[in-house]
């Protein structure tokens, strides 16, 4: 029986490997796309009840759908935000806690500027980087102490196998070389052919 066990152990591995990749291909990505750059270090953007904060940005990524940042409400509980990308006031409003929270964001990938309105009965606070008055956020005109952070998200995270254009094309220009995806995919299959290769000289050599 033993003569058998070191082909076994490579079988097993062959499809140990096997569950692993589709395990991978159906398992769910991250849902970010992207941040504005600033980190959320400390609260610089105060928005007292019914006003707005604005500031200036580049356009979003295509697939963004939402915006997440870190707010302080204090504790309270009737705390309310809305997001806009700087034109549009109908927004949905969302309940806010301390915290991180995320605010529902449309037509980011076209939007120059994006504000937050605070739709509740007390002030809020936004947290971000410090900076300049001539560079920082406006609060109804007035500058604020820096830029709040945010990172742009997904409407909802998509499997590897649904991005995996998108991770061929990365491989593909890691290796400095040109033509994307189409290049990824034959680093891969090359890559998966090298390994079928070995597996396949190392069955015939352990010969029971």
């Amino acid at each position: 029986m033993t003569r058998y066990l070191p082909r076994a152990v490579l079988a097993a591995f062959a499809v140990l490997v096997a569950i692993a990749i589709v395990l991978t291909l159906v398992r769910h990505s991250t849902r970010v796309v992207g941040t504005n750059g600033v980190s959320p270090a400390e609260f610089v953007v105060t928005v007292p009840a019914g006003e707005r904060a604005c500031q200036a940005m580049a356009p979003a990524p295509r697939a963004t759908r939402a915006i997440v940042m870190t707010v302080g409400v204090y504790g309270d509980q009737r705390a309310r935000l809305r997001a806009d990308a700087g034109t549009a006031t109908n927004g949905r409003v969302v309940a806010a806690r301390d915290g991180q929270l995320e605010l529902p964001l449309a037509g980011a990938e076209r939007a120059k500027r994006l504000c937050v309105t605070n739709v509740g009965s007390r002030r809020v606070e936004l947290a971000g980087t410090a900076t300049p008055p001539e560079h920082a956020a406006v609060v109804d005109e007035r500058p604020a102490q820096g830029v709040f952070g945010v990172t742009f998200v997904r409407a909802s995270a998509p499997t590897w196998a649904e991005r995996l254009d998108e991770v061929l094309a990365r491989v593909g220009y890691a290796k400095g070389m040109t033509g994307g995806s189409a290049t990824g995919g034959f680093l891969i299959a090359l890559l998966a052919l090298t390994l079928a290769g070995a597996l396949t000289i190392a069955w015939r050599t352990l010969r029971p």
